[in-house]
């Protein structure tokens, strides 16, 4: 039956299993500590449907933070910002 077909037969990412928070999301996104534009976690982090629309990645960012996560911003124009997780962060 298609609703008993796991993310991974639908080839989606593990991280993207429905079910797992848009901050947990982002947190799998950030750990390799390589810096990620808005752009990039829309498409890798927000998924097509429930969570299309309602992307406000700085509230999850500030989330993060609050949670402890060192996350750098680095604003690379006027209107396109990446964020890191620095490799000195608290766990």
């Amino acid at each position: 039956r298609h609703d008993q077909v796991n993310s991974t037969d639908r080839g989606e990412h593990p991280d993207q299993a429905k079910g797992k928070s848009q901050k947990a999301r982002l947190l799998a996104l950030l750990q390799d500590h390589e810096a990620h534009t808005t752009i990039e976690i829309m498409a890798k982090v927000y998924r097509v449907g429930e969570d299309r629309g309602i992307a406000r990645i700085a509230s999850r960012i500030n989330d993060l933070r609050n949670d402890g996560h060192k996350i750098e911003t680095i604003r690379l124009t006027q209107t396109l910002t990446a964020y890191k997780l620095t490799k000195d962060e608290m766990f």
